[in-house]
């Protein structure tokens, strides 16, 4: 079996986080998802902070 593959979401790390999610969630409806806005807050949360 091969690797999973996997999505990234490019994030922006500059301005307030409520853009940031918003750019996430639009990416992720253009791929066809649903986004769900906590899941999208915890994700630009975690990458914003590991990109410190």
């Amino acid at each position: 079996m091969g690797k999973k593959d996997e999505v990234r979401w490019d994030v922006p790390l500059d301005g307030t986080e409520a853009h940031a999610v918003s750019v996430v969630k639009k990416q992720m409806k253009k791929s066809g998802l649903t986004p769900n806005d906590a899941g999208v807050r915890k994700l630009v949360r975690e990458v914003r902070k590991s990109a410190k």
